[in-house]
Protein backbone atom coordinates (compact mmCIF):
# COMPACT_ATOMS: atom_id res chain seq x y z
CA UNK A 1 0.00 0.00 0.00
CA UNK A 2 1.29 3.93 -0.59
CA UNK A 3 0.40 6.69 0.25
CA UNK A 4 0.16 10.42 -1.96
CA UNK A 5 0.25 13.64 0.70
CA UNK A 6 -0.16 16.53 -1.68
CA UNK A 7 0.38 19.66 0.65
CA UNK A 8 -1.44 22.26 -0.97
CA UNK A 9 -0.72 26.17 0.76
CA UNK A 10 -4.21 27.67 0.31
CA UNK A 11 -5.15 31.46 0.71
CA UNK A 12 -7.03 31.96 3.78
CA UNK A 13 -9.49 33.65 2.40
CA UNK A 14 -10.26 30.84 -0.11
CA UNK A 15 -9.85 27.65 2.27
CA UNK A 16 -13.30 26.83 1.95
CA UNK A 17 -13.72 27.71 -1.90
CA UNK A 18 -10.87 25.30 -2.38
CA UNK A 19 -12.44 22.98 -0.01
CA UNK A 20 -15.88 23.11 -2.39
CA UNK A 21 -14.08 22.87 -5.60
CA UNK A 22 -12.30 19.35 -3.94
CA UNK A 23 -15.07 17.97 -2.59
CA UNK A 24 -17.20 18.54 -5.67
CA UNK A 25 -14.78 17.85 -8.88
CA UNK A 26 -11.35 16.45 -7.80
CA UNK A 27 -12.78 13.70 -5.12
CA UNK A 28 -15.00 11.82 -7.70
CA UNK A 29 -12.15 12.07 -10.19
CA UNK A 30 -9.88 10.17 -7.49
CA UNK A 31 -12.94 7.72 -6.94
CA UNK A 32 -12.47 6.56 -10.44
CA UNK A 33 -8.80 5.96 -10.96
CA UNK A 34 -7.39 2.40 -10.41
CA UNK A 35 -5.96 1.36 -6.90
CA UNK A 36 -7.72 4.10 -5.22
CA UNK A 37 -8.39 3.01 -1.68
CA UNK A 38 -9.66 6.11 -0.13
CA UNK A 39 -8.29 9.29 0.95
CA UNK A 40 -8.76 12.85 3.07
CA UNK A 41 -8.54 16.16 2.52
CA UNK A 42 -6.74 17.89 6.26
CA UNK A 43 -5.41 21.08 7.38
CA UNK A 44 -5.61 24.15 9.39
CA UNK A 45 -8.09 26.63 8.07
CA UNK A 46 -6.12 29.77 10.12
CA UNK A 47 -3.30 29.44 8.04
CA UNK A 48 -4.38 27.91 4.65
CA UNK A 49 -2.35 24.81 5.19
CA UNK A 50 -4.21 21.78 3.47
CA UNK A 51 -2.98 18.42 2.73
CA UNK A 52 -4.48 15.60 0.01
CA UNK A 53 -3.84 12.29 1.53
CA UNK A 54 -4.38 9.57 -0.62
CA UNK A 55 -4.09 5.76 -0.39
CA UNK A 56 -3.13 3.10 -2.94
CA UNK A 57 -3.30 -0.53 -3.57
CA UNK A 58 0.09 -0.28 -5.22
CA UNK A 59 3.17 1.78 -5.84
CA UNK A 60 2.64 1.81 -9.88
CA UNK A 61 -1.11 2.73 -9.28
CA UNK A 62 -0.05 5.79 -7.46
CA UNK A 63 2.78 6.73 -9.64
CA UNK A 64 0.38 6.54 -12.84
CA UNK A 65 -0.76 9.52 -11.46
CA UNK A 66 2.23 11.47 -12.49
CA UNK A 67 2.69 9.72 -16.36
CA UNK A 68 -0.71 10.25 -17.01
CA UNK A 69 -1.31 14.02 -16.33
CA UNK A 70 -4.06 13.69 -13.31
CA UNK A 71 -1.67 15.26 -10.81
CA UNK A 72 -0.97 18.02 -13.17
CA UNK A 73 -4.38 18.08 -13.77
CA UNK A 74 -6.29 18.29 -10.80
CA UNK A 75 -3.61 20.63 -8.82
CA UNK A 76 -4.27 22.62 -11.75
CA UNK A 77 -7.92 23.19 -11.03
CA UNK A 78 -6.75 24.70 -7.75
CA UNK A 79 -4.41 27.20 -8.83
CA UNK A 80 -6.59 30.26 -7.89
CA UNK A 81 -6.86 29.24 -4.62
CA UNK A 82 -2.94 28.52 -4.15
CA UNK A 83 -0.87 31.01 -2.18
CA UNK A 84 2.31 28.92 -3.84
CA UNK A 85 3.22 25.86 -5.45
CA UNK A 86 1.66 22.28 -4.12
CA UNK A 87 4.57 20.27 -2.63
CA UNK A 88 4.03 16.25 -3.45
CA UNK A 89 5.16 13.25 -1.51
CA UNK A 90 4.79 9.72 -2.00
CA UNK A 91 5.34 7.05 0.48
CA UNK A 92 5.03 3.06 1.21
CA UNK A 93 2.94 2.53 4.17
CA UNK A 94 4.83 0.39 6.38
CA UNK A 95 2.02 -0.20 8.86
CA UNK A 96 -1.40 0.35 9.32
CA UNK A 97 -2.76 0.81 12.51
Amino acid sequence: MYTRAITLPLKTAKVDAAIGVFEKTIAPMFQQKKGFQGGYLVGDRNNGKAVSITVWDTEANASALDSSGFYKEWVGMLDEYLSSPAIREQDEVYLRF
